[in-house]
């Protein structure tokens, strides 16, 4: 298994990240810790190099509206979890990468592109 002895190799990674962040927002809402502690605790608050890390702001958006709707709620937060997750992965970024770059290779081989 690519991920490691451990890991369940017939869970996707971005399947873990969403139970993790399932389970950690209800343990936010049980516990009635505000969002803010525990977001100020987490790692994701921390960048590779220090300071802020490139996607916590995504992540205190998502967590205050799980928090402000509940956990039963979470679909009203379908937004703020989806820009978090394209901050985390960027599957859409890569894929309008891979489009532009395929139709850059159609052109060239249609001898229409210019350099």
């Amino acid at each position: 298994c690519a991920y490691g002895r451990y890991h369940n190799c017939r869970t996707s990674p971005s399947e873990i990240i969403i139970a993790g962040v399932s389970s950690l927002l209800d343990s936010v809402i049980l516990n009635s810790q505000s969002f803010k502690e525990i977001s100020s605790k987490m790692v994701l608050g921390y960048g590779a190099h220090g300071g802020r890390g490139r996607c916590y702001d995504f992540w205190l958006d998502f967590v205050q509206c799980v928090t402000e709707n509940g956990t039963r709620n979470r679909h009203l937060c379908e937004l703020q979890r989806e820009d978090y997750m394209e901050c985390l992965h960027r599957t859409k970024q890569m894929r309008r990468i891979a489009t532009v770059l395929s139709e850059k290779e159609r052109l060239i081989k249609e001898g229409k592109w210019d350099s």
